[in-house]
């Protein structure tokens, strides 16, 4: 069921390392809970975006000495209480709006979607005064470089910051298994935006002998 499906999301999304005594919720699970199921993202990220900035706005003069990261799509006015609380803002952004369009085609030629559009002309216009209100931008890829430079950015806001891994952390076994299937991991969202479609095409070309794929 769809409660169930959020309610997985959010298990999946404990971090046990963190200590509890150094969060401050502002509205638990339950945003998430009464608009992600219906696709109401819009109404999801405009509530967060207004209980955020609320918070902040009655943090006290010596806050400006704190750093405060944010996502594009949700963080208008929360940009803008901060700015007016001297607090250096940083804002990431996870898909520029030409990646948004590559995405739309792709629901366009996959699932037959003639006028699909990913983003709302509302959402791009938030984004795109995000971008400007936040003294930093955070770019996961050349790829956003390349689009924030194209919107203006100045380059001295713009932090290059790739995905990554802790191989501290993660690292295969040092007495490997031969005969063990060969197995390859992909976690994230199962989705035409995370390119899920190519990935079951290349997979099916290898043609591997004993490996599992497994999607998480």
């Amino acid at each position: 069921s769809k409660r169930e499906n959020v309610f997985r999301k959010l298990r999946v999304r404990n971090m046990p390392d963190l200590n509890p005594d150094n969060v401050i919720s502002l509205s638990g699970p339950w945003l998430e809970i009464a608009f992600r199921p219906f696709g109401q993202y819009r109404s999801w990220y405009v509530c967060h975006d207004w209980l955020a900035s609320t918070w902040i706005e009655k943090l006290a003069p010596s806050a400006k000495q704190t750093l405060l990261h944010c996502f594009d799509g949700s963080s208008t006015q929360t940009l803008r209480v901060a700015k007016r609380k001297r607090i250096t803002t940083v804002l990431e952004i996870t898909l520029p709006f030409s990646a948004k369009e590559l995405v739309a085609e792709e629901q366009r030629r996959l699932l037959n979607f003639k006028n699909y559009s990913f983003w709302s002309s509302a959402a791009v216009r938030d984004i795109s005064i995000q971008m400007q209100e936040a003294d930093f931008v955070v770019a996961q890829s050349q790829f956003t470089v390349d689009f924030l430079l194209q919107k203006g950015i100045e380059p001295r806001k713009i932090i290059l910051q790739p995905m990554g891994v802790d191989i501290q952390r993660f690292y295969p076994p040092a007495d490997l298994n031969s005969s063990r299937p060969f197995r390859a991991l992909f976690c994230g969202q199962i989705s035409i935006r995370k390119g899920i479609h190519y990935l079951l095409e290349a997979w099916s070309q290898l043609n591997l002998q004993n490996a599992e794929l497994i999607l998480t």
